[in-house]
């Protein structure tokens, strides 16, 4: 806790000493920064935590893009991200692969910040014609759910 959050503290545990506050009575000056200041560092955690995110999405994308100049082929979509931390069955494809694979650090799908799996799609057709690049990774952020305004996408 912050010297500042202290004082804060230590100001309404002194103000509901002396004026002897219930609960049932309105909340003081002090009580209302308490909750700004736990409202501001939510805000602060919630930030960061999308910025992690974001920052995880594009060193996956750049990671993509290697494997694309080793490869010289996009991960498919069946294995997906796995084929930046797994060498493939074929030998020759392998051997490539080895050069300068793994692509990623770890031997995990990368994770967000909220402990779900980056995901990734190779685009195809219109699709692909109309996106800055030929696949899609992305988080599906706070609320967890994919296709939402609060997915963060390369």
């Amino acid at each position: 806790m912050g010297r500042r959050q202290l004082c804060v503290v230590v100001t309404v545990l002194i103000a509901l000493g002396l004026a002897g506050c219930s609960k049932d009575e309105p909340e003081s000056d002090a009580e209302k920064e308490t909750s700004k200041q736990a409202t501001t560092d939510e805000k602060v955690r919630r930030v960061a935590k999308i910025r992690t995110a974001q920052q995880l999405v594009n060193a996956t994308n750049d990671a993509i893009m290697l494997y694309y100049v080793t490869m010289n082929a996009y991960p498919d979509n069946q294995r997906a991200l796995e084929a930046l931390i797994k060498p493939p069955a074929d030998e020759a494809e392998a051997k490539k692969w080895h050069n300068r694979g793994p692509f990623l650090q770890g031997d995990k799908i990368p994770v967000d910040p909220w402990g779900r799996p980056l995901r990734y799609k190779l685009l195809a057709g219109d699709e692909a014609a109309n996106a800055p690049h030929p696949f899609r990774i992305w988080s599906v952020g706070p609320d967890g759910i994919s296709g939402t305004f609060d997915d963060l996408t390369n």
